[in-house]
């Protein structure tokens, strides 16, 4: 088991500014946790961050309108969110767009990438 640095800043409110680092030993694997803190302790720890982790995934699910039991039997904890294209980053701004203006000069713009890779 080994000491690591842990460090907190305060970013807002009365505190803001301070900053404190510790030196602590979590022990540097589930065994070493465990003997250090008792499998409880280590399982609880890991079941409240695991149920954050998946709150996240339903939440994600609910504003793409995907299914939300669909995603999850299909998600993994510990897994990361696969990274959108930029061809996805697009289209989701687009939606976001709300003059035909802006529309109009975004086609300009996908024309002109267009013709540059032909």
């Amino acid at each position: 088991m080994a000491l690591k640095e842990y460090t907190k800043n305060i970013q807002s409110g009365e505190h803001a500014g301070k900053s404190g680092t510790v030196k602590y030993d979590f022990g540097d694997n589930l065994d070493e946790a465990t003997d250090k803190f008792g499998a409880e302790v280590v399982f609880s720890n890991f079941r409240q961050h695991a149920v954050v982790a998946l709150q996240n995934v339903i939440s994600g699910a609910l504003k793409t309108g995907k299914d939300v039991q669909e995603v999850v039997d299909k998600w993994k904890l510990g897994m990361a969110k696969p990274k959108k294209s930029e061809a996805e980053k697009l289209t989701a701004s687009i939606e976001n767009v709300e003059s035909l203006e802006e529309l109009k000069k975004i086609q300009e713009q996908i024309k002109a990438r267009a013709k540059a890779l032909s």
